[in-house]
């Protein structure tokens, strides 16, 4: 998990536990073996606590895993990684991504830096759909929140977490919806989040 998605996690799942009429399988966590990460952790305790299996990444086929639980979606949050094509058809309704931006807007792996250096004066969450594009995929729901002058990534985090449970709630109720159709992104909107420059050592 990367920094600015620090305890996002955690509101995801809980919000996905308290929605009526969903069966969650299990949880796909980080191993501990491949970087100590208390976010990664934490999402692991609190499935335990709700008694899902928790399998590790770094053991895991999520194609295969996909399968073998008759998963009808994939749905993942600060996966670092495009997934290959026989993993996005594994699951029938395919994989979902929670990314912190209103997409197409700063894609990439600091949206919340790129809403700042911008001086955006909203910004959110988006849950699309994944396709072989980096955060390119069809749009199912957003949740916008206003960006406030002295806000900074920690408290524009906060703002994403509290946006958390609408969107999951109104996300999974469109998924469930055999009628809905997600929205394609707009090509001639999209923009990427700038990397946040590293600081010279003295």
């Amino acid at each position: 998990m990367a920094a600015l998605h620090w305890g996002l996690g955690e509101r995801l799942l809980d919000a996905l536990l308290g929605c009526p009429g969903l069966r969650l399988l299990g949880v796909v966590c980080r191993g501990p073996a491949l970087q100590p990460d208390p976010y990664a952790m934490a999402v692991r305790r609190r499935a335990q606590r709700a008694g899902l299996p928790v399998w590790e990444e770094d053991e895991q086929d999520l194609g295969r895993l996909a399968r073998q639980t008759g998963a009808d979606l994939l749905w993942l949050h600060a996966y670092m990684r495009r997934l290959p094509p026989e993993v996005l058809a594994a699951a029938p309704l395919g994989a979902l991504n929670v990314h912190a931006s209103l997409l197409p807007a700063h894609r990439g792996p600091d949206p919340l830096h790129g809403a700042l250096v911008r001086k955006d004066t909203r910004t959110g969450l988006t849950a699309h759909l994944m396709d072989q594009g980096l955060d390119t995929g069809p749009i199912v729901h957003q949740v916008a929140f206003a960006v406030r002058p002295g806000d900074t990534r920690e408290t524009l985090l906060e703002k994403c977490k509290q946006a958390a449970r609408p969107l999951v709630e109104e996300t999974v109720r469109r998924l469930l919806d055999p009628d809905f159709s997600p929205l394609p992104q707009d090509e001639a909107l999209a923009s990427h989040a700038p990397r946040p420059e590293k600081k010279e050592q003295a």
